[in-house]
């Protein structure tokens, strides 16, 4: 991207043409969403306007000289209503509008979408562009903090982050930002890291599908296999690391009940191999931490400071 490029995310979603039905395709594969949206390209790809795949149902879309004035819905907060209702509005709507109902158009009867619907599952009928923005400039975390490091990610925004900031990105085998993803992989892939860089950041989407899922049963697991699978192995691979932090935190809340993401504090934990634990100072890490707890952090992107300080 140039400094006159705009990126929207392009998601590919299902629509019965009146309302937004899924904003996750059925949690479409990587593997079947590329041809999906290389066709799209193809089709409603202009000199100006490029789609480029990524994984899953999340893709990016990026406009030459594009708009960046105009308020657009995310489609995981918007499921069940009409499309009318969340289309964009402000500078260049008209033609971000025209290009979802053109996606609509190619893509409703394509193969693919009549397989699915014979097989009764989600359609990938729609491309939804929304959160458009211009790169960035930011620091480079050794230049800010002292130290390198690495991300571990299946989500491209994450790994988009870590990209800007010159942290190695590493790859991991079979971690799909879904139910299914690799938790294991991802800790043993950091400890690996380790090896090369003093810090490692380790992202696990699975509880936040949960909660856009409404699935209680899948946030409880996923939370579960967060704890034993990559928590837990990476305490066992540390023991005997002298010195060591783990730092856990969600970015946000997604309650069941709403299916959606919620503005609020959450529970963090910041554990120092250096420190005794003192009995009667810990807290259960849920959400009664976040009220019980007295270390609290009004600004959340400080948390890190609290990770490095010495």
């Amino acid at each position: 991207m140039d400094s006159k490029d705009v990126a929207f995310r392009c998601s590919l979603v299902t629509t019965d043409g009146e309302r937004l039905i899924d904003y996750s395709s059925g949690h479409i594969s990587t593997e079947e969403a590329r041809p999906i949206i290389e066709l799209a390209n193809q089709k409603l790809g202009t000199p100006s306007i490029r789609l480029f795949p990524g994984v899953s149902y999340r893709h990016i879309a990026r406009w030459a000289e594009g708009p960046t004035n105009v308020k657009t819905a995310p489609p995981h907060e918007n499921m069940g209503r009409l499309l009318s209702e969340i289309y964009p509005e402000g500078e260049g709507d008209t033609k971000i509008i025209k290009f979802i109902e053109d996606s609509i158009n190619l893509l409703n009867d394509i193969p693919f979408n009549r397989q699915r619907r014979a097989e009764g599952k989600a359609t990938a009928n729609m491309l939804w562009l929304w959160s458009p923005g211009r790169a960035p400039l930011l620091p480079f975390f050794l230049q800010r903090r002292g130290m390198t490091g690495a991300v571990i990610s299946a989500v491209d925004v994450v790994r988009g982050l870590g990209k800007l900031t010159g942290l190695e990105i590493v790859a991991v085998p079979g971690a799909t930002g879904y139910f299914d993803t690799n938790y294991e992989g991802k800790a043993k892939y950091a400890i690996d890291a380790l090896t090369r860089h003093d810090f490692v950041w380790i992202h696990v989407e699975s509880p936040d599908e949960a909660g856009h899922l409404g699935s209680i049963d899948e946030k409880i697991r996923a939370i579960e296999n967060f704890d034993k699978k990559v928590v837990g192995v990476l305490l066992k691979e540390l023991e005997g690391v002298q010195d060591f932090r783990l730092l856990c935190a969600p970015d946000h809340k997604t309650p069941i009940k709403r299916r959606g993401h919620s503005v609020g504090p959450v529970p963090y934990l910041l554990y120092d191999s250096r420190k005794t634990l003192r009995r009667g100072a810990m807290y259960p890490y849920d959400e009664r931490a976040v009220m019980e707890a007295k270390s609290v952090i009004e600004d959340g992107y400080r948390l890190i400071d609290d990770l490095f300080r010495e």
